[in-house]
């Protein structure tokens, strides 16, 4: 391999993980536009040098699954879902296979299709591929998240459970945060308050960048039901403040006081 194909497909790479970062800011103009760049790198890599084939087919198969995104967002999920059963079917069994149902669950799950969403996870991860630990971490909290929603308690701990250990082993504090504010979540749900909230105040205190505006609700509503008023009244209270130094609708913070799902 060449050094100047070795450069493209370091590009192509690197571009593919700022589509990825676009992608979790919501700017899908930006994540299409890198996808794309992509795509025509691996293209360019493969013209000059025939060799770097596999590599270069292992990047364009995630720079297309990460386009369903951008699908979804302009055609829809059906079309979204059909792109991504052409490229499971192309890849075979494997870790592009399973990153095609990860990636479906996304999907469905953001149009409110739980049910489906939580077995596509379970497909992904009933294949007996090895994902790397960064994935394995993000599929357990999707599936823990999806489980708490349609009120499968058990298995819902046990994921989350799992992804803070794993979070811990990576060092991933974001996925730390996740995982102990839904894991409490889900404690709420079971009805054991003085644990929902240990776990979750350990996970407020952690010093990590991430949106709090739900994790606070959150709180709120588990304090509130604890007979901590005062708490309560304070945790929501930084919500909106969290919503007004952001610029976003105070009004939508009040409008969903009295709904939840965990996204966070």
């Amino acid at each position: 391999m060449s050094n100047e194909v070795r450069d493209l497909l370091a590009e192509a790479e690197a571009t593919l993980d700022a589509a990825r970062e676009s992608l979790s800011a919501y700017n899908t103009d930006s994540a299409e536009k890198s996808i794309a760049q992509v795509l025509d790198l691996v293209a360019g890599c493969v013209k000059e040098d025939p060799s770097t084939q596999a590599r270069a087919l292992a990047v364009e198969r995630q720079a297309l699954i990460s386009r369903a995104w951008v699908v979804f967002e302009r055609e829809g999920l059906l079309c979204a879902m059909n792109g991504l059963e052409t490229i499971r079917a192309e890849a075979g069994p494997g870790e592009d296979s399973a990153n095609c149902d990860i990636q479906a669950a996304m999907l469905l799950g953001r149009s409110g299709e739980m049910a489906r969403a939580l077995g596509a996870l379970r497909r992904a991860d009933g294949q007996g591929v090895v994902l790397p630990p960064g994935n394995r971490m993000r599929l357990l909290l999707s599936r823990g998240a999806l489980a708490s929603q349609l009120m499968e308690l058990t298995n819902a701990r046990e994921d989350l459970s799992n992804a803070v250990e794993l979070s811990i082993e990576i060092d991933q504090p974001k996925g730390l945060f996740m995982a102990m504010h839904n894991l409490g979540y889900v404690e709420y749900l079971a009805g054991d308050l003085p644990t929902a909230l240990r776990l979750m105040t350990e996970a407020d205190a952690l010093d990590v960048d991430v949106d709090r505006s739900e994790s606070q609700l959150d709180r709120g509503r588990v304090l509130l039901e604890a007979g901590l008023v005062s708490e309560a009244h304070g945790a929501l209270e930084e919500r909106v403040h969290w919503r007004e130094t952001r610029d976003q609708s105070v009004n939508w913070v009040k409008s969903t006081l009295s709904w939840y799902a965990p996204r966070c």
